[in-house]
């Protein structure tokens, strides 16, 4: 590809702009899952208190795992055909013991600021979501920039901006559900518009990113 000096403004603006709005069209899946789960989150005010420290804590480890993949593609040190399988098993293995020390750090974090007798249940539910999502944030800071390297996708542009929206939508997902099941809200959520708006984000962003710049 081209350096960065010589890229032309309009095809920095072009490149980055069309990732940005197709990942718009996808976050918008997150508000459709909270609204669904309005009622729980208003009865349990916590959940939406710590939804921003789950789904930030959980963005910034995929985002570490991303810069050090992206990076090791730059070099050569890592070849997507090649490496994948030892990237994604080495990641494993730190993943797993990070997630699970942000998991008990969120739990004492909240048994600390929620009051009530609710209050070790609430922490239980926002520590699982949060060693779930970070888990699942590194994997994916693996796998999206080896994925995009690999079909000839340039990582830099769109592997931080896809995993912060894939870490939010799953974070809200993640924390609303669990919170429906083990905080005794009885209440059923029918989350296939949420997934037909997610589908659908999909296929106008293949529709966007198709779009050729303007010359």
């Amino acid at each position: 590809g081209e350096s960065y000096f010589g890229s032309r403004i309009q095809d920095l603006v072009c490149a980055r702009g069309a990732w940005l709005a197709a990942l718009l069209v996808l976050q918008s899946a997150s508000s459709v899952v909270l609204g669904k789960f309005e009622g729980l989150l208003q009865r349990h005010l916590a959940l939406a208190l710590f939804l921003t420290m789950l789904t930030g804590t959980a963005g910034n480890a995929g985002n570490q795992t991303s810069a050090l993949v992206i990076r090791g593609l730059a070099t050569g040190e890592i070849r997507a055909g090649r490496d994948w399988r030892r990237v994604l098993w080495r990641e494993t293995r730190v993943a797993l013991p990070l997630s699970i020390a942000r998991g008990l750090a969120a739990f004492g974090r909240v048994v600390a600021a929620v009051p009530g007798r609710m209050a070790v249940r609430t922490a239980g539910v926002v520590a699982f979501a949060t060693t779930s999502t970070i888990l699942a944030a590194i994997l994916v800071g693996v796998g999206a920039p080896l994925l995009l390297d690999a079909v000839g996708v340039d990582p830099c542009n769109c592997a931080s901006p896809a995993l912060a929206t894939a870490v939010d939508l799953l974070g809200v997902v993640l924390l609303c559900v669990t919170g429906q099941r083990f905080l005794k809200y009885n209440t059923t959520v029918d989350l296939a518009p949420a997934a037909a708006g997610w589908l659908g984000g999909l296929a106008l962003s293949k529709d966007l990113l198709a779009l050729p710049c303007v010359a």
